[in-house]
């Protein structure tokens, strides 16, 4: 055998047994990394900000704790590490920004975007880099109703929450022996609004109720009085509302200023507790489905009542109960427990330990329990257990 010959068969050995090590063709993933970097995209300017920030803050407040506390302990103490972008509430920006943070911040996991207008792009970026995701708050149904293997969704979803909102509307007719079954739907004009417009007009019947009008409005909306003049020709018994809370506030006094009477159902707004002071005497006839607060208190553990305490220390002009920090706290615990059951950042490994995951209500900010399902209600990714069992609490 010549000497080139040899030099060739040898180089094509080494090469074979550095790709088999993964040192070659392959991603070598770290045993135990010493940070794992953590990608977050939320709108931290733009109209629904204080969601953001106050996402932030809680993630901050929960990764800190983590750390203090022996880090992912499966992984040898590794520290969580949180790269934050702005999405500026916009889905092209959202996108830029995921892109940026795998491509330059070499984050392993992706958590946001609050908007599903937003989340729904991100989500598609995930996809294509094998990132594994969990969504912050985004419920349209969409999000997770496609071929998409990397991302799940611990909180609500806009038909479960039509639902809810529906089966209130026919519980409180019953109650009051109301026999006027037509209701309205107002709804920013997004991706949000739309999912949920789509739900409650798809699962009102189940509820004996009639659509007599769906009222869209622009996001930039500043006059409400087109609108409310609108609902005012109906004889509607309750308006269900998918609106971002500031618009909702809006719409509210509108209301109330037009001497315009019905119930009134909201989805956002109600988790910031400034919102019920804010709408002040507009918020008569307001019902809205609240699912944090002190309430909360006596069904949780030392380890959740410690992270309020916490929060409240460090940020004592905020509430741990808005909606921001609201869904901080729901998905750092999820990404903090799926990384102890996987024992592994490679991403299919994280993954699948995100697909299987089961977290009961007691260990969480949230009422309800995280029973993450391959295939519920042909969604792959959600949690099946999102509904208050307990107690849920209505506000007049």
């Amino acid at each position: 055998m010549k000497k080139g010959e040899i030099y060739i068969r040898f180089s094509l050995v080494l090469a074979a047994i550095l790709c088999f090590a993964g040192i070659g063709g392959a991603k070598n993933v770290e045993a135990n990394p010493a940070k794992i970097k953590v990608g977050v995209v939320l709108p931290l300017t733009g109209p629904p900000a204080s969601m953001g920030i106050g996402g932030r803050k809680a993630l901050e407040v929960f990764f800190d704790y983590v750390n203090e506390n022996g880090g992912i302990k499966s992984l040898g103490g590794a520290q969580l590490e949180m790269l934050v972008a702005d999405s500026a509430a916009q889905p092209d920006v959202g996108v830029n920004q995921a892109e940026r943070l795998i491509s330059k911040g070499k984050v392993q996991v992706l958590i946001g975007s609050y908007q599903s207008s937003v989340t729904l792009p991100v989500s598609s970026i995930a996809q294509r880099y094998k990132i594994p995701m969990i969504s912050f708050a985004g419920n349209s149904d969409k999000i997770l109703m496609r071929d998409n293997d990397w991302i799940v969704r611990p909180g609500p979803w806009a038909s479960g929450t039509a639902y809810a909102r529906l089966k209130a509307i026919k519980e409180l007719n019953d109650l009051k022996g109301i026999k006027n079954n037509k209701i309205g739907i107002l709804y920013v004009d997004d991706e949000w609004g739309q999912a949920g417009e789509e739900a409650i007009k798809a699962q009102a019947a189940l509820f004996g109720l009639e659509v007599a009008i769906s009222q869209p409005y622009p996001r930039k909306t500043s006059d409400y009085t087109a609108i409310v003049t609108n609902f005012k020709k109906h004889d509607i018994v309750a308006i269900v509302v998918n609106a971002y809370g500031p618009d909702t506030l809006l719409f509210l006094r509108t209301r109330y200023q037009m001497d315009m009477g019905g119930g009134i159902f909201c989805v956002s707004g109600i988790h910031d507790p400034g919102f019920i002071p804010s709408a002040g005497i507009t918020a008569r006839y307001l019902c809205a489905n609240n699912q944090g607060g002190d309430w909360l208190k006596p069904y949780k553990t030392k380890e959740v009542l410690g992270l309020i305490d916490k929060f409240r220390a460090k940020y004592p002009e905020d509430s741990p109960w808005g909606e921001g920090e609201f869904f901080g706290f729901l998905c750092g615990k999820v990404l903090q427990e799926a990384l102890e059951k996987a024992g592994s950042v490679e991403n299919r490994v994280l993954m699948d330990a995100l697909m299987e995951l089961k977290i009961p209500a007691q260990d969480l900010i949230v009422p309800f329990d995280v029973e993450i399902s391959t295939d519920f209600l042909g969604m792959k990714g959600q949690n099946k257990k999102e509904f208050c069992r307990k107690k849920c609490t209505m506000k007049h």
